[in-house]
């Protein structure tokens, strides 16, 4: 396995792409994260600008989304990026859609969100 700009040593890219084309998601829960839904019930925060890294199936972006806040989703893998974007497409709601690595954005993402 090639590890090179990996962060889960052990695991590539191209591991991850192949989930993707094999459409084994088993990590995917089919909805946002728990923990982001509690917080936004609990503080029901306004709508802003929020960046979702590692975005996946998109789950989080389209909470977000829904809510009316501007959202960036950024993903490695052709697969994440593709299903985000119909994501968006199908439910009609706007997002910026990165496909790079996270933890080498350009830097005029800094302290934007």
């Amino acid at each position: 396995m090639n590890n090179e700009g990996n962060f889960q040593i052990g695991y590539s890219l191209e591991d991850w792409e192949r989930h993707y084309d094999e459409k084994d998601l088993r990590w995917d829960i089919h909805e946002a994260a728990p923990p982001l839904v509690h917080l936004w019930k609990e503080r029901n925060f306004s709508p802003c600008k929020a960046i979702i890294p590692g975005c996946g199936a998109g789950h989080e972006v389209m909470f977000l989304a829904k809510k009316g806040f501007n959202v960036t989703a950024v993903d490695y893998t052709h697969g994440a990026i593709k299903l985000i974007k119909n994501a968006l497409e199908k439910n009609n709601y706007s997002g910026e859609v990165l496909h790079q690595d996270f933890f080498k954005l350009d830097c005029k993402y800094n302290e934007t969100f």
